[in-house]
């Protein structure tokens, strides 16, 4: 569970954001701890949380306004976490552009694990209430006790509940009510207000203008923005004269609604030597370029950030040359030096699709001295490459990843970051610059070679030798591992499939044993696998050779591929002249497909194997996908075991159907004539204890 601070147009990691794919799929970069790992915090396009909370079931939320409860809770989320049984606040302090919160508890379950708060608010006179469900348990709609719940109401000791009552129906008490620390009382008295419109526009400015709690005051501003004509002034004047930054947010944040392209230049004429309303509103008070930025707290360079995402291209800054909106991208990018996830999101919100524009403006706006620091040294620098989708994206985050000051451990970082950009001939280049560059850093270069091949699509490298070398050294690099296999199927690297063939033999019930047969069968190497399984003439290799053809035949039989059939089914009808256990693993493997196991069944019929592979033949014929009048061939050759009185079992398509006994289940358990299960076995904590 994770509590997140939204910013609109963000995203926020639930998916990956191009392919879907949930948080267990591996990734380049991939988070070291599972809590982060399902939030994709490591991708560029991730708003980061502003707090984990662990595991748990989250319900209600409020944001507590009264003043009945202590300091640290006023003005701060509360939140309910029926899971581990607690109420919580999470008091924030601003960090650059976000927030650091930390976990305070109001309410636990330590007396009464039943208790299950799921939802929670203020009421009227300032106390926080409680909704308890008092359950035993949560999730998947597991209701332990469908009668009982509770209220709780949290206030000092000995407090009444009493308050006035609301009138919402004069503008005097409809402000009064605007002051409630009660979510439904604030909304009746701003929509009695909103409706008023000029009527209580002057006793709203005076609340803006004086009230002394910034939350009241920001709703006063709201409504002022939000009355018919009136609103663009209000905004202009609170963007001009404001000294608190959060209002400035809010004014901000206002003027995107009111002026999302502009209009307000036609419509108000006053603001033209301002430029556009919008733009005064956001701050851009710069003079003619190159004039310095006024310098804004990054709250506000947030907003304003996010505010350009929805500006048009095209409108010049005053009476120069300069575009209005990728000059302000450009400073407002110039201020993140890096370590602050929530601006350059913001940033990245605010060039939308239009990173082209954008990230030519801010390369512009460096000196080519202060490219060259930037490219090298500075963290903001690297930030925003790494986040940004332009065109030129590719060569640039090859030329970091290139870098000799950027270490490995860097590396997945940046390389993760072509996943996001799309299909072109940048990227290919830049990929290939690295899949097939050299470095004195070994560990560094392996990892670089390997990422970027693993992206490359559709390059044949077999065209170019030294390509084909440097190919060569990252696959030796990488032997035993998924990328080993990924490479050489990718890349058609025929002279590296005896190695697979060899992968597959050592570790033919590992995934990575299973996957390499399986490549080889995709690649149609029937030939080379099929030599790999005869019975070598020479006495004094037959023994190596079984050992490697055992693991071969388990890996052909894992695999469940009909490819595998044609290898295994001439060591099933060679008479017997294969090694038990690679013929016991063949007739495994064999049956898997109808093809196969019909052949197996016929060899079965003409009783042409030795009686010691019956159990293994019965075994495999069972579960074969045979149909239902090749079931009762399987049934009539390998009859099952005698049951109660030495009658027959019936087949297991009946026994599935048979009630059991569990009366008998324990009595054979426990008292079987040849061999006792409770010798070996524990059920229900009888038997004998062997160990986990």
């Amino acid at each position: 569970v994770r509590i997140n601070f939204v910013m609109e147009f963000g995203n926020y990691g639930y998916k990956d954001e191009l392919t879907r794919a949930g948080w267990q799929s591996p990734r380049t970069n991939m988070e070291t701890e599972i809590p982060l790992r399902h939030w994709h915090l490591n991708d560029p396009g991730v708003v980061p949380n502003l707090l984990q909370t662990g595991a748990g079931s989250p319900t209600g939320i409020v944001v507590y306004e009264g003043d009945l409860l202590p300091e640290v809770f006023r003005n701060q989320v509360i939140h309910c976490d029926a899971g581990p049984n607690v109420v919580r606040a999470y008091p924030v302090k601003k960090s650059g552009a976000g927030y650091t919160a930390e976990t305070v508890n109001l309410l636990t379950g330590a007396r009464d694990n039943w208790f299950r708060p799921s939802d929670v608010c203020v009421a009227p006179d300032g106390s926080l209430l409680v909704a308890d469900w008092y359950d035993p348990g949560v999730g998947g709609h597991r209701m332990g006790d469908a009668d009982k719940g509770r209220l709780f109401r949290v206030a000092p000791p000995k407090t009444p509940y009493k308050f006035p009552k609301a009138d919402v129906s004069t503008v005097e008490g409809a402000i009064a009510a605007l002051k409630s620390p009660n979510e439904a009382t604030r909304y009746l008295a701003w929509t009695a207000l909103h409706a008023m419109g000029e009527k209580a526009e002057p006793a709203l400015a005076k609340v803006f203008e004086s009230d002394p709690n910034p939350r009241v005051r920001a709703r006063a501003l709201w409504l002022l923005g939000k009355i018919k004509d009136n609103g663009p002034k209000h905004v202009l004047m609170a963007i001009n004269n404001e000294p608190n930054p959060d209002i400035q947010s809010v004014a901000i944040r206002l003027a995107r609604q009111l002026d999302p392209q502009a209009k307000l230049i036609v419509q108000h004429p006053e603001f033209v030597e301002k430029q556009s309303l919008l733009w005064w509103a956001l701050g851009l008070r710069i003079g003619i370029p190159p004039a310095k930025p006024k310098p804004l707290p990054l709250d506000v360079c947030r907003e304003m950030a996010i505010g350009l995402r929805q500006f048009p291209f095209g409108v010049p800054y005053g009476g120069s040359q300069w575009d209005s909106r990728q000059w302000a991208w450009a400073l407002l990018a110039s201020r993140h030096v890096g370590k602050d996830r929530w601006y350059l999101e913001a940033l990245a919100i605010g060039a939308g699709s239009d990173w082209d524009k954008c990230l030519e403006s801010y390369l512009g706006l460096l000196t080519s001295t202060d490219r060259q620091f930037r490219k090298f040294s500075d963290s903001g620098y690297r930030d925003i490459i790494w986040r940004s989708r332009s065109t030129k994206t590719p060569e640039l985050l090859a030329e970091i990843v290139l870098d000799s000051t950027t270490p490995a451990s860097e590396c997945p970082r940046y390389l993760r970051a072509f996943d996001f950009l799309p299909a072109s001939q940048a990227k290919d280049d830049a990929l290939v610059q690295l899949a097939f560059g050299s470095s004195v850093d070994e560990p560094k270069v392996a990892l670089v070679n390997a990422e970027a091949l693993n992206r490359l699509k559709g390059f044949d490298v077999s065209k170019n030798a030294p390509q084909k070398a440097a190919l060569n050294r990252v696959l030796d690099s990488l032997k035993g591992q998924p990328q080993f296999l990924t490479l050489v199927e990718k890349f058609n690297v025929t002279d590296r499939y005896p190695d697979l063939l060899a992968l597959a033999a050592e570790k033919p019930d590992d995934q990575i044993g299973i996957d390499a047969i399986r490549v080889l069968l995709a690649k149609n190497q029937l030939e080379l696998m099929g030599a790999a399984m005869q019975l070598p003439m020479a006495v004094a290799a037959q023994e190596r050779w079984a050992k490697a053809t055992v693991g071969l035949a388990t890996a052909l039989s894992n695999s469940g591929d009909a490819k595998a059939v044609p290898l295994l089914l001439p060591i099933v009808t060679s008479l017997n002249h294969y090694p038990v256990d690679i013929t016991r693993q063949s007739i495994k493997g064999a049956t898997r497909t109808k093809a196969g196991a019909t052949e197996v069944l016929k060899l079965a019929e003409a009783k042409s194997f030795n009686e010691t592979f019956a159990p293994a033949l019965a075994a495999a014929l069972s579960t074969a996908p045979l149909d239902e009048a090749q079931r009762a061939v399987v049934a009539k050759l390998f009859p099952s075991p005698a049951g109660k009185d030495s009658k027959p079992l019936p087949p297991l398509t009946e026994l599935a159907k048979l009630k059991g006994n569990a009366g008998n289940g324990a009595k054979l358990f426990a008292e079987a004539k040849t061999a006792k299960c409770n010798n070996c076995h524990i059920v229900n904590n009888q038997g004998k204890d062997v160990g986990p």
